[in-house]
């Protein structure tokens, strides 16, 4: 969203670029909202006559770096002004955007690199069909070619405004629906989850979990029914180490696929259950609001 400074007869204030019906309309200056929630408009892009650039105070910063110093030149001037004198009247507004990043004079040696930095400020006044003037403060290049871009552009009748107006009303109605059913539905299943939680299947870390220490306990008891005296100790109890990670990979593929399919079931049923509750918790609710 766009924004520009009004400072028009001393007064100052921020104002905002919208369309006028928020998702329909024609771009306006805006300042506040109405009663349905739709900008206020100051003054309408569709009715713009003509746009004068009263001053301009961009600059332009050339930052040069050689050898870990750096060395700041800044230049100014009439950037705009002199775009639309030379390209607005014979080439459109894009001339404007060109007169202010078109022209650059970096100074480079072998071992330096350079970049230029533009800060952008220009005062526009802006003269409508309905004879109102505006003057205003601008930050961004883009809002410039935005305003020059809508001369001459077709104005909107009332009848037009109005139909886009029902449709944006429709469109912010069937929002807000979609927004309250959501909420609803979320309530709704929380409750249901709350009234099924015995029900509620484990979550895939405590899966892991079981396994893991089945596999375990499976090797071990495995490796003891197994358990062999190779003489030497401490052959011995490598040997029992050996065994132990060889018959826990081993048991761990079954103990696998049987968690996996213990868990998938009662995923299946929780869901199903889930689902039920919560048609419940509707049913209930739309009891309640009858009776």
């Amino acid at each position: 969203m766009y924004q520009v400074k009004i400072i028009s007869a001393g007064v100052k204030k921020i104002a905002k670029i919208e369309k006028l019906y928020n998702y329909l309309g024609p771009l306006c200056l805006t300042y506040g909202n109405d009663k349905d929630g739709f900008p206020v408009p100051i003054a309408r892009f569709d009715n713009i006559e003509s746009i004068e650039v009263v001053n301009d105070l961009s600059t332009r910063k050339i930052v040069t770096s050689s050898e870990g110093a750096s060395v700041t030149k800044a230049k100014t001037g009439n950037m705009v002004k002199r775009a639309v004198i030379g390209g607005v009247l014979t080439g459109g507004a894009g001339a404007v955007i060109g007169g202010v990043t078109g022209t650059r004079n970096t100074e480079t040696v072998s071992t330096s690199t350079s970049s230029e930095v533009l800060n952008y400020l220009v005062t526009l006044q802006a003269k409508f069909k309905d004879g109102k003037i505006i003057t205003f403060t601008v930050d961004n290049p883009e809002i410039t070619e935005l305003l020059f871009s809508h001369i001459g552009t077709e104005y909107i009748n009332d009848e037009e405004l109005e139909i886009l107006k029902q449709k944006s009303l429709t469109k912010i109605a069937n929002e807000k629906r979609a927004i309250e059913e959501r909420s609803r539905n979320a309530i709704f299943e929380q409750r249901a989850k709350e009234k099924i939680a015995m029900h509620a299947p484990m979550e895939s870390g405590s899966e892991v979990n079981i396994i893991a220490f089945a596999s375990f306990m499976v090797g071990l008891i495995l490796c003891y029914f197994t358990h062999s005296d190779l003489g030497f100790k401490l052959f011995t109890l490598i040997w029992f180490f050996i065994k132990l990670i060889f018959f826990t990979i081993v048991a761990a593929i079954p103990i696998t696929f049987y968690v996996m399919h213990i868990g998938d079931k009662k995923r299946q049923n929780y869901s199903k259950l889930l689902a039920e509750e919560i048609s419940n918790q509707k049913i209930i609710s739309r009891n309640k609001k009858s009776s």
